[in-house]
């Protein structure tokens, strides 16, 4: 997996509901989903977000990491979140 870091896309308004995240006008993150795009706004990298994970959750590392690229794709095609380049 290359590492890739992410940001929310501009104009994109959320909140935080127990342990769900719900993206306006009408998108929900379920708890894991959430986890993920709380470790985004932190500044995390898809690796990152998979180690993580890892540590929270007691599931095998390729299974995790299938699930964050596939959450991470789903997020960027609703354009809910954007790839950063880091340049020096």
């Amino acid at each position: 997996m290359k590492e890739i870091f992410f940001v929310i896309s501009d104009g994109v308004k959320w909140k935080e509901v127990n342990d769900s995240i719900i993206i306006e006008p009408d998108y929900a993150l379920n708890a894991t989903a959430a986890f993920v795009f709380k470790k985004i706004t932190d500044g995390l990298s898809n690796m990152q977000i998979v180690d993580a994970l890892s540590q929270e959750y007691d599931a095998d590392i390729s299974d995790i990491t299938s699930d964050v690229e596939s959450l991470v794709q789903e997020m960027h095609e609703e354009e809910i979140i954007e790839d950063v380049t880091l340049r020096n």
